[in-house]
């Protein structure tokens, strides 16, 4: 057999499926937001002459584009309303929405969707701002203050000071003349992964771009090392460092890693200041470096066991967590009776705080939802909050001259890609406004009882059961809930977690996860703190119940619940 090579040209006929411009913005328009879709409607304001906002609310409707150029109305093209036609539309201005948003609304008589609306928290700063802000209230030298602002824009999002994620196993590494003991791409690779610092081999399926890109990246994270060791032998080279602990170390690195980056002549001395000057700011423990030392910054100085519970901390978290009070009490030279007392104490504190977060959430933008659920009568609403989108209608201008045969061929051409182009960014908003509605209004058909009882009583639910009840495919249920948020009796929440799984019950009945992690935090709340419950006897609690949920389900819901196994719940 011969083998040949060649290059020939063939006819071939083959069917594929490709979505044309419009639909594909259709697609979009139904994932937005309302706050992404009103952006979205400003720029196509701006970008399109044939797109206007339609003020006088008796205006009559543009006439259609015929094939011919001849114009026809609405009512004569034979094709009779649509559901899209029939979608809720706006008939307020921004202006008359700004007039809106002003109002107080009192008793009875007040709108309870805005009222919702009203109450909701207006735009805040970041976390740094808020803290910033307070910096300016606390009395400090100029230097000091400027320094103490730029600890505060160094924090991270948890509100820590953290050293090098490198800085612990570097430092393990040095020997006693200041040198690694082993290689550093060794230190990196043991710390990182040896993915961090891995470049593949030139091979079938590896290009030789992979390859210089993984070079690159390697090189970056032993320079990134390199600095960070440099930083560690200049810590140990300042006076005293070299009796320092490795926790004084690294309690310092973060220091000097941000004066480094700084251009400014502050001392090490100074930088201490500043960032006890940090230390003060609410909520407290701000600017730990550790969590051991956010966790001292939360007790009271002049608390009676301070001393005691500072060495706990420091010195002894560990032996906590797992439950090794024996050891705890013999190191401190006291009973096991007296360390349960102070971990008492430690109770008031949160052993995962996150001071950073907590301002987040204070910070955290406004959600605007984009449905309002209201009960009138006993009975549940639901409406969409569309009111402040401009009524949008197409020129009858452009229209005019998209018809006009007198109108050169290419001023007509553009006319009516513009008028279509309208048209079609209009259909597209009735006809989201439209399935957002009926999605919304099938979810709390099945969810009613949430509105009633809260999230207890959320009911399994799937997407696919809503799409196959509006007829529809099951990817438009999963488009029009995505990221948005719904208004209800019972608080905000996404429209994403009405759907959820559940456990069969003894009955038959299908009882929600959410349900199932309650009656687990229930039963756990119950149990004797002498003898916790393990995960085997909260699941044949659970079975006496009527609800046959596995061992390892239960400890799944336990650690989403952030709740301790029952070896560390006896005595923490």
């Amino acid at each position: 057999m011969r083998l040949e090579m060649g290059m020939d040209t063939r006819l071939a006929l083959q069917q594929k499926l490709v979505l044309a411009p419009q639909i594909l913005q259709s697609i979009e328009i139904l994932q937005m937001t309302n706050t992404n879709l009103l952006e979205f409607v400003e720029e196509q304001l701006q970008e399109n002459e044939a797109l206007e906002r339609d003020t006088p609310e008796d205006a009559p409707p543009a006439p259609e584009i015929k094939a011919d150029g001849a114009a026809e109305t609405p009512e004569d093209d034979g094709r009779g309303a649509t559901e899209a036609d029939a979608a809720p539309t706006s008939t307020y201005e921004p202006e008359e929405w700004d007039e809106l948003r002003s109002r107080r609304y009192d008793g009875e008589d007040g709108d309870k969707k805005y009222e919702a609306l009203q109450n909701s928290p207006g735009r805040a700063g970041t976390a740094q701002d808020m803290l910033a802000d307070q910096l300016r209230l606390l009395d400090a030298p100029p230097r000091i203050a400027e320094l103490a602002r730029i600890l505060v824009y160094n924090l991270d999002d948890d509100g820590y000071l953290p050293p090098h994620g490198l800085a612990g196993a570097l430092l393990e590494a040095l020997d006693s003349q200041g040198g690694l003991a082993k290689p550093l791409i060794d230190v990196v690779s043991s710390t990182l992964g040896i993915a961090a610092v891995k470049v593949p081999e030139s091979k079938r399926g590896v290009t030789p771009e992979q390859i210089a890109e993984a070079g690159e990246s390697r090189d970056r994270v032993l320079l990134d090392a390199q600095d960070v060791l440099s930083r560690i032998l200049r810590i140990r080279a300042m006076p005293g460092g070299a009796e320092m602990t490795r926790r004084e170390v690294l309690l310092r690195y973060p220091l000097v890693d941000v004066l480094d980056r700084e251009a400014g002549d502050w001392t090490i001395e100074e930088a201490l200041e500043a960032l006890r000057l940090v230390q003060r700011l609410e909520p407290r423990g701000v600017g730990g470096r550790t969590l051991e030392e956010t966790l001292v910054l939360q007790l009271d100085p002049l608390g009676l066991t301070h001393r005691e519970l500072r060495e706990l901390i420091e010195n002894h978290l560990d032996d906590l967590k797992n439950n090794r009070l024996p050891k705890v009490a013999k190191e401190m030279n006291c009973s096991v009776d007296d360390i349960k007392l102070l971990v008492e104490e430690l109770h008031d504190l949160d052993l995962r705080f996150k001071p950073g977060a907590r301002l987040a959430e204070e910070a955290a933008m406004a959600v605007h939802p984009d449905v309002v659920v209201t009960e009138e009568g006993g009975e549940f609403k639901v409406d969409l909050v569309n009111s402040y989108f401009p009524s949008l209608t197409v020129s009858a201008e452009f229209v005019q001259v998209a018809n006009d045969k007198t109108q050169p061929t290419k001023i007509r051409d553009h006319a009516r890609k513009r008028v279509e182009s309208a048209r079609w960014l209009i259909d597209a908003i009735q006809q989201r406004q439209a399935t957002l509605t009926k999605v919304a209004q099938r979810i709390f058909t099945h969810q009613r009882e949430f509105l009633v009882g809260g999230k207890t009583a959320l009911r399994p639910l799937k997407m696919q059961t809503v799409a196959d009840e509006l007829g529809i495919h099951v990817s438009t249920v999963s488009r029009a809930i995505a990221d948005k948020w719904v208004q209800t009796p019972q608080g905000i929440h996404t429209l994403k977690s009405f759907f959820v799984g559940g456990t069969e019950n003894a009955s038959g009945e299908v009882e929600s996860r959410d349900n199932v992690k309650e009656r687990v935090k229930e039963i756990i709340d119950k149990e004797d703190p002498a003898s916790p419950l393990s995960d085997d006897d909260v699941a044949d609690r659970l079975k006496s119940k009527g609800l046959d949920v596995a061992r390892r389900t239960v400890t799944k819901y336990r650690k989403q619940l952030g709740i301790a196994s029952s070896r560390q719940r006896k005595s923490v």
